[in-house]
């Protein structure tokens, strides 16, 4: 898999932090997991 670098916000990181289902969770995890609930 390509990865990429993208910049996000303190306080929006700290959002992510707190959605997250496991601390050892990775950001691309928690994102994928938001991306599928908005499309349904």
């Amino acid at each position: 898999m390509e990865k990429t670098t993208i910049k996000i916000s303190y306080k929006t990181k700290q959002e992510l932090n707190k959605i997250k289902i496991h601390p050892r969770e990775t950001y691309e995890d928690i994102i994928v997991r938001l991306l599928k609930k908005v499309k349904g």
